[in-house]
């Protein structure tokens, strides 16, 4: 949940379990009609996984689209909850997700006493870093590379470009989760198409160019956050470059 923290400062400890089952419940449902399995609740967050032990379907790579369709509808369910919040609690609610798709280490772990099943690994790391890179980018749902490709034919997405996410020294592809495929309409395909060619031309330094394709979409939804963070980019590498070892990665020193 983007803002918990100032959420749960305006609220009683009763009224914040209202508002947290009103938000957790409907999220998890969506999650198990999409075959997910809720490995545990976090405060405000759920972490969930798609693909284990086993994913008994004819469709071995389903759990890829399905995980990103659960945080589509996850987002639409959020638009109800987050009137419904306002009314009676005067909070507004928002969510910030992050998917990722990787060979992980599943099982039972934790200590002699206590132990319960989950996964781990570089996969899941991976995830938890895209889920506040959101903010970054001022976006909702961030997936990585290996998702789109497993899900491309189901979902539409846009390329956000490069990343090196706290932690980590090696630059990762991710993309924006938009909608299922088909759910598109002409203009905003367009609009996405026109931001990748930005995006693109940022890549191979070509910022002034780069900023014109940003400034078209600015033009079309002045309110697009990845629009408005490269042509912010743009304009800072035209006056002054980034080093010759730059290949158009954004450091994520805080996520």
């Amino acid at each position: 949940m983007a803002g918990f923290t100032a959420i749960s400062e305006r609220l009683t400890a009763e009224a914040l379990a209202v508002a947290l089952n009103r938000y957790l419940t409907p999220m998890s449902d969506i999650i198990l009609a999409y075959g997910g399995y809720i490995d545990k609740y976090a405060g405000d967050g759920i972490m969930a996984d798609f693909g284990v032990p086993v994913w008994p379907e004819q469709e071995p790579d389903s759990h890829a689209w399905k995980a990103c369709w659960s945080a589509l509808d996850q987002q639409d369910r959020l638009e109800t909850i987050r009137t419904e919040l306002k009314a009676a609690m005067n909070i507004d609610l928002h969510a910030r997700m992050g998917i990722n798709t990787g060979i992980v280490s599943a099982g039972n772990m934790g200590s002699a006493q206590k132990f319960q099943y989950t996964v781990m690994g570089d996969a899941v790391n991976l995830a938890a870093r895209f889920e506040p890179a959101n903010k970054f980018f001022g976006t909702r749902i961030i997936i990585g590379e290996s998702t789109y490709q497993l899900a491309k034919k189901k979902i539409e997405a846009r390329c956000l470009g490069r990343v090196v996410v706290k932690g980590k020294t090696e630059s990762v592809m991710i993309y924006e989760l938009v909608a299922k495929k088909g759910e598109l309409s002409g203009q905003d395909a367009k609009f996405l198409k026109t931001f990748e060619a930005g995006g693109h031309l940022f890549a191979k330094r070509a910022f002034g160019p780069a900023l014109h394709k940003f400034n078209e979409c600015l033009a079309i939804d002045a309110n697009d956050m990845p629009s408005r963070v490269y042509q912010e980019a743009c304009l800072r590498y035209l006056q002054a470059p980034p080093d010759a070892a730059w290949t158009g990665e954004w450091i994520l020193t805080s996520t």
